[in-house]
C-alpha cells in the first residue's frame, strides 16, 4: 500500500425512501415507473382499503362495490405473486404494457399471467 497523490471523491448517496419509491416492496427495479392497475371485487375491497401497500397508491370506488387500485412501480417481481394471491378477486387491467388480464382465467395457470408479466 502506498499513498498517492489521488483524493478520494465519495459519491452522493441515495436515501433508500428514494431509491424504493417504485417498489412494491424491497426489489429495487431499474426501468421506468410505470401504473399496475388492479381492479377488485366486492368481496376483497374492504380489505384493499384498509391497507396502505405503497405510499403513492390510488384508490378508487367503482360502482357495485368494486375497487380500484394504482400502483406506481418499476417492477412486476414482487406484485406479481401478491397479486395472483388475490385469486379470482382481481382483475389486472395495466400493467407494464399487458392490459386487460383477468385473473379469474389466469389464476389456475399462473405461468400464463407469470409469462405475460415477465415477458
Amino acid at each position: 500500500m502506498k499513498i498517492t497523490p489521488q483524493k478520494f471523491m465519495e459519491e452522493p448517496v441515495q436515501h433508500p425512501r428514494e431509491l424504493l419509491q417504485h417498489s412494491f416492496g424491497s426489489v429495487l427495479g431499474t426501468g421506468p415507473a410505470f401504473d399496475v392497475v388492479l381492479e377488485f371485487e366486492s368481496k376483497a375491497a374492504q380489505r384493499v382499503k384498509e391497507t396502505v401497500w405503497h405510499p403513492h397508491q390510488k384508490v378508487r370506488e367503482l360502482p357495485g362495490g368494486r375497487l380500484r387500485l394504482v400502483l406506481p412501480l418499476n417492477s412486476t417481481l414482487e406484485v406479481a405473486p401478491w397479486i395472483l394471491s388475490w385469486g379470482p378477486y382481481v382483475k389486472v387491467v395495466e400493467l407494464s404494457g399487458v392490459a386487460r388480464v383477468d385473473c379469474r382465467l389466469c389464476a389456475p395457470h399462473g405461468r400464463e399471467l407469470q409469462r405475460l408479466m415477465f415477458p
